[in-house]
């Protein structure tokens, strides 16, 4: 069995210096909220056989806690900034993707 757990914090929306031709404008980009994003992995081996082949049940989940989280964004979107000063309303998020699990049966031979 295997317990993951991946944190980020202090991480800041990208960003084109080559859109900031204002010397005035000199804020940083919108930092993105910090989160934390469990998964789970297992799998048990079965205890019996079939003619040499050794089958095993495992199951992977993904996001345990089906946390909403923002892995990704760009400051300033030209294509949803609403008021051009480098905070949430100006900011393209990309939302991570919510609890997922998948199970199955492998045969090792």
């Amino acid at each position: 069995m295997q317990f993951l757990v991946k944190m980020n914090s202090n991480y800041y929306s990208t960003f084109n210096s080559f859109t900031r031709t204002s010397q005035s404008d000199r804020a940083t980009s919108w930092k993105i909220p910090d989160y934390t994003v469990m998964d789970l992995n297992a799998a048990y081996d079965l205890p019996f056989g079939l003619g040499g082949l050794k089958p095993s049940l495992f199951l992977h989940m993904f996001n345990l806690t089906d946390e909403k989280y923002i892995p990704q964004a760009v400051d300033n979107s030209k294509y949803n900034a609403w008021d051009g000063d480098h905070d949430a309303d100006d900011a393209e998020v990309f939302f991570g993707l919510p609890m997922r699990w998948s199970a199955g049966i492998s045969i090792n031979f």
